[in-house]
């Protein structure tokens, strides 16, 4: 079956964790409702299309994954443990195969604009920030073939930067 969709976006994430308000930076509009309360505000599966760029995007908006605690959207400031980690390509490996997370997967990261407070007067680029990582969030990024967005919800997304999937020295 032909799709006349360029881009499909699925976001999965804990709660508030920044989903809608990122699904809604992609495709630049007000499509699903977004809040700072601890509670989700997504209540059942919704998607929206919208064209960007001259491309039709849709995205998905999911509800919060509570008892599987996984995140593939991640908040800048937020730790990503093992166990996350191990939830997280345990789940996109079950639901879409093997392999993939490294094919398909992004990691959307939220509040870039708190990175930019805290790296941009030291001149620190995202994807040096990245290469910096350790543990299990440099783990996922690995999984991902290094494939990471930074999304400012306050003013604009910061476009896509990939960083390498090669072990970085430490």
């Amino acid at each position: 079956m032909s799709s006349n969709i360029d881009t499909d976006f699925l976001l999965i994430g804990k709660l508030s964790q920044g989903r809608s308000a990122t699904e809604n930076s992609i495709l630049r509009n007000e499509s699903f409702k977004s809040s700072s309360a601890m509670a989700d505000v997504t209540a059942n599966l919704d998607f929206d299309y919208a064209f960007v760029e001259g491309r039709l995007i849709k995205v998905v908006d999911t509800p919060g994954l509570r008892d599987l605690n996984c995140s593939s959207v991640i908040r800048f400031g937020t730790r990503v443990t093992e166990e996350e980690l191990n939830n997280i390509v345990s789940l996109l490996k079950a639901e879409f195969g093997e392999k993939f997370a490294k094919e398909f997967c992004i990691i959307a990261m939220t509040c870039g604009d708190l990175f930019q407070q805290e790296y941009g007067k030291e001149n620190v680029s995202f994807q040096q920030w990245c290469q910096q990582q350790t543990g299990a969030f440099k783990q996922l990024l690995e999984e991902c073939s290094g494939r990471i967005v930074l999304f400012d919800n306050v003013v604009e997304w910061i476009p896509f930067q990939k960083t390498p999937a090669t072990p970085i020295a430490t």
